[in-house]
């Protein structure tokens, strides 16, 4: 399943859902208050309690967050800083209204949550560890996408 271009049949709400679906996987990840009011504000913007303004103020936190933790070269930071990248892109999917935008915004997520979930684990492991993450995170994703492609919602 092509992921990014599955996510082009989804509405933009559904859309931001995965985003914000690929984030929460790495929310353990994240160190930053700015990352983690990022994905409350996700939520509440998928159900019409705050305005795009706030959503897109929001938005700006986490890539400032994102920014501030991209600096560390070490596999632990990396891992948190590719969370806070996934908070910040999950955020973005929200905070545009043009479909085709939205829809690389949703995706970006998923590449950041697979980077992070499988950098979390290399210090540990090895880089056959590093993939099984990864793999084991895109397998999450691709399931819940076949939930919002069948018009489910499980957030």
């Amino acid at each position: 399943m092509n992921i990014r271009e599955e996510l082009k049949n989804l509405s933009h709400k559904k859309q931001i859902e995965f985003a914000l679906f690929c984030a929460l996987q790495v929310k353990h990840l994240m160190k930053d208050e700015r990352s983690l009011d990022a994905l409350v504000k996700i939520d509440l913007f998928i159900n019409d309690k705050i305005t795009i303004s706030q959503m897109r103020d929001a938005t700006a936190a986490a890539y400032a967050a994102y920014a501030a933790s991209a600096v560390s070269a070490n596999t632990a930071a990396i891992a948190g800083s590719s969370a806070a990248y996934a908070a910040a892109s999950a955020a973005y999917a929200a905070s545009t209204s043009y479909d085709d935008i939205a829809a690389s915004a949703a995706y970006a997520p998923s590449v950041s949550a697979n980077t992070a979930a499988a950098y979390a684990v290399y210090d540990a492991a090895s880089y056959v560890a590093f993939e099984a993450a990864s793999a084991a995170t895109k397998e999450k994703q691709i399931g819940f996408l076949k939930t919002l492609l069948e018009g489910n919602t499980l957030l």
